[in-house]
């Protein structure tokens, strides 16, 4: 089950991505832009960023990502008491 959640929170992260993160750098022109290696490019950068704040995020405020939710799968913790 947390396979499958990871999953779909994955694919919804990567459509996010695409939608929002690429354009814009084609907007910008910076999409070929990266720090000492091409690793750490813009969009790596960004969507690095995305991915993290996502998960952070979602799991303090919800206490649930959205493949969590559609699979009925919760974090709570060890003693009831607001995530941190």
């Amino acid at each position: 089950t947390r396979l499958v959640s990871y999953i779909i929170d994955i694919i919804i992260l990567w459509s996010v991505s695409q939608i929002l993160v690429y354009p814009m750098l084609n907007v910008f022109e910076i999409s070929d832009a990266y720090f000492w290696i091409p690793f750490f490019s813009i969009g790596n950068i960004m969507t690095a960023v995305i991915y993290f704040s996502y998960f952070v995020l979602m799991t303090h405020f919800f206490q649930q990502t959205l493949g969590k939710m559609i699979t009925g799968i919760s974090v709570i913790s060890q003693d009831g008491r607001k995530l941190t």
